[in-house]
């Protein structure tokens, strides 16, 4: 074990976003880089007081290449630990004594607490100037308070990590402690792990091939909901999977058939599955409130299985709901009433669904197209008309469908010259629902529209003979009801969608 070696720690200004907590050697033999470390204010309101309390023991391991043992260290500004408390000493001649008087109380900031018998001096640092405390006890923070972290970097990765940490806002409220935050992780230095492709939290693409999801949460399993009484099981169907979906009242009793939903979940054909958290939750809340049997499809996401991958195993989920072959949709579903509903991406999947030509020998029921992505090269509506942002929109499709170079693609626009005709859905009646806060709303409405117009009516009202109606969600963004499924809005929703369903 080598011996140990005086240290010292200088407590420095370092701008307003925080302060540098220097570690200097005392010895000349040879030692890795000075290492520095930041002290986060406790307050995120821009008045930076915060209390250090220096320590007799503290171990920084990473500023030796051996573990040393624990080393006293003290304060450069401070007197030694050993010195008698300064009020005690003589005052200089012509001086004013600065001396507060044994009976004197120490002032508390909102990152200190009452002060307790600690006496270790300590070093205040303020926002304007840096300021002694050598005649005042304070209480000294838990040690569990206090991580100094120190970890080798290159150059070039040091100046972005302090720059990380600088504008990382603050976690602590105005009357913590104060605490040393830790560095964030520094990236891999591998290569192949450089990211080369991003779309926003959706998906992340690495050099190596490996993709990330970062806003998908952890998949949860089927089984009994216990809010609803909806039970749940997956199916598995080679390359895709379905999770179905049976309310409480059809498991006891097979006399009552119910419509089925076949359900296509969102996420720009990229992200999310039938087992994430939100549509596992609203599918068991549908099936309850309509009842209805849930047939929620697990389709291939690209880029891993490029377009038309999902739309195949979505057709082919339909297919299998129709055919009967499980148990629970042959004794419980009645395929007289076979629905299909999505939102984002699956909204589109269910369009292009309802226009299949082999879906046209068993007509749908109805189709429920939430917030449906659609896209086109002329805008619609309010959409911005900026040549630059609608390319941007389409920008998702193409890496998702790397087959199609155009974004008046009849899958991604069915309203585009030469797409098929809106009037040949095979399904009764359209529910598309629209949020006033999406940027789709335009042409979710325009899709409205379109296909009523192609039906030979309007939209709901009085005209009804097409069998379309939409619903405008106002003061709502993108699939809110995922996010806040029990807010007044998508209780709203839900109601519409179950009145849909059970409508003769």
């Amino acid at each position: 074990m080598c011996p140990p070696r005086a240290r010292q720690i200088t407590l420095c200004s370092a701008g307003d976003h925080g302060r540098k907590l220097r570690l200097q050697r005392a010895d000349q033999s040879s030692h890795p880089p000075m290492q520095s470390y930041r002290l986060h204010r406790g307050d995120g309101d821009g008045r930076a007081q915060a209390v250090c309390n220096v320590l007799a023991y503290v171990t920084i391991a990473a500023a030796c290449t051996v573990r040393r043992p624990f080393e006293p260290m003290q304060c450069k500004h401070a007197a030694p630990l050993t010195d008698p408390p300064r009020h005690a000493k003589p005052e200089e001649e012509g001086r004013p004594s600065r001396s507060r008087g044994p009976d004197h109380k120490p002032r508390t900031t909102p990152f200190t607490q009452p002060a307790t018998t600690h006496t270790k001096q300590a070093c205040l640092v303020s926002s304007r100037r840096p300021r002694l405390l050598r005649h005042k006890t304070t209480a000294a923070p838990p040690p569990d308070t206090i991580r100094l972290v120190t970890r080798q970097q290159p150059q070039q990765q040091q100046q972005r990590t302090r720059r990380q940490v600088r504008h990382q806002p603050a976690m602590a409220s105005s009357n913590s402690k104060p605490v040393f935050s830790e560095f964030p992780t520094p990236l891999p230095a591998d290569p192949s792990d450089e990211v080369v492709r991003e779309f926003g939290p959706l998906l992340r693409i690495y050099k190596s091939g490996r993709v990330e999801r970062p806003l998908v949460p952890p998949p949860v399993d089927p089984g009994h909901d216990a809010a609803t009484g909806v039970v749940s099981k997956d199916v598995h169907l080679g390359s895709f999977s379905v999770r179905l979906y049976l309310p409480r009242s059809a498991a006891t009793t097979t006399n009552n058939k119910l419509p089925v939903v076949v359900y296509v979940h969102g996420g720009g054909f990229v992200a999310e599955s039938a087992a994430s958290p939100n549509y596992h939750r609203f599918l068991n809340k549908l099936a309850a409130a309509a009842p209805a049997l849930g047939v929620s499809v697990d389709y291939r996401l690209a880029p891993e299985h490029p377009l038309p991958a999902g739309y195949d195993d979505c057709l082919a989920a339909l297919r299998w709901a129709l055919s009967g072959a499980d148990p629970w949709i042959a004794n419980h579903g009645d395929l007289a009433r076979v629905f299909v509903a999505g939102d984002s991406a699956g909204g589109n999947i269910c369009h292009h669904l309802a226009m299949h030509p082999d879906t046209r020998s068993s007509p749908l029921k109805g189709a429920v197209l939430i917030h449906p992505w659609f896209w086109g090269s002329e805008a619609v509506g309010e959409e911005p008309r900026n040549p630059a942002f609608r390319a941007m929109g389409a920008d998702l499709w193409f890496y998702a469908c790397p087959g199609s170079s155009d974004m008046d693609d009849h899958r991604m626009n069915p309203m585009a010259p030469g797409a098929p005709g809106l009037g040949t859905m095979a399904c009764e009646r359209v529910l598309v629902c629209a949020a006033e806060g999406d940027f789709l709303r335009w042409r979710g409405r325009a899709y409205a529209e379109a296909v009523a117009a192609a039906r030979g009516g309007g939209l709901g009202g009085e005209n009804t003979a097409a069998g379309v109606e939409l619903l405008e969600t106002m003061g709502e963004g993108h699939v809110f009801y995922l996010f806040k499924p029990d807010c007044d809005k998508a209780t709203e929703m839900l109601d519409k969608m179950v009145a849909f369903i059970n409508a003769p």
